[in-house]
């Protein structure tokens, strides 16, 4: 698993993700405030539950795992930092990753395109960042294969 994969893993057992909330005393932000949403901006409100994810967090599930219905992404958040991740099943496709990974690939890519948004002002691109976190789940899963 690359680097900022564990490392972002890190961060969320230990709820240490450098979201807003978590950077507001330290960096003397301006506010905790999530730019999309007006919400608190907490770790699971970064990566999981801001409305601005819901698009890509849909169409990647959606690419990826068996149809789950309507996305609660309060319940997948829950699901996934419990490491519940009996409910995810993927697509019949030859892809030769755990569903940790694939899950792995949509967070790094979401957390990796908000920051350079925050500091840079950089839009974020929808559909960029589901093509991104798709290119690295076939990277990793082509790695798989050659072991």
């Amino acid at each position: 698993m690359p680097s900022t994969a564990r490392n972002l893993w890190f961060r969320l057992i230990h709820n240490k993700v450098s979201s807003k909330a978590n950077l507001y005393t330290p960096l003397r932000l301006p506010d905790d405030l999530c730019e999309y949403s007006g919400h608190r901006e907490t770790t699971a409100q970064m990566l999981f539950t801001c409305q601005s994810n819901l698009e890509i967090l849909s169409n990647y599930f959606a690419l990826v795992f068996l149809p789950l219905g309507a996305l609660d992404m309060s319940e997948v958040y829950q699901n996934v930092m419990s490491l519940n991740l009996s409910s995810f099943h993927f697509l019949d496709s030859p892809l030769k990753v755990s569903v940790f990974v694939a899950i792995t690939c949509v967070l790094t890519t979401i957390w990796r395109a908000k920051w350079p948004a925050y500091y840079d002002n950089v839009g974020i691109d929808n559909q960029s960042i589901v093509d991104r976190a798709i290119s690295n789940l076939r990277n990793l899963s082509s790695l798989n294969w050659i072991n």
